[in-house]
């Protein structure tokens, strides 16, 4: 999520070191807009503007942590959302701001 003055909004599990973007697994039968909007609702307590999203673009890169070859696919999106509640899933944000 791209946030105002050029910022990344990452997250992370309370229990993990890494810092990610938010999002996941698509489910079947979902399309890459709904994995996000769903995901951003469970990890973030998010909610997304569907009419706002436009696909942006999609980058893959070696998945962290596993054998040489399996790849990670992210969809990225421009949208407009707002949070509804606290953090779920113990996540954390503290300094999760990165320049881009």
């Amino acid at each position: 999520m791209r946030l105002a003055a050029g910022r990344v909004l990452s997250s992370r599990s309370r229990d993990r070191d890494v810092w990610y973007l938010p999002g996941g697994k698509r489910e079947p039968g979902e399309t890459d807009l709904r994995t996000l909007v769903r995901e951003l609702d469970e990890e973030l307590t998010v909610e997304v503007d569907l009419a706002s999203a436009r696909r942006f673009t999609t980058y893959e890169a070696q998945a962290r942590g596993h054998a040489a070859g399996v790849r990670v696919r992210m969809t990225c999106a421009h949208l407009r959302m707002s949070v509804k509640g606290p953090l779920r899933e113990s996540k954390s944000l503290k300094g999760s701001f990165t320049d881009c």
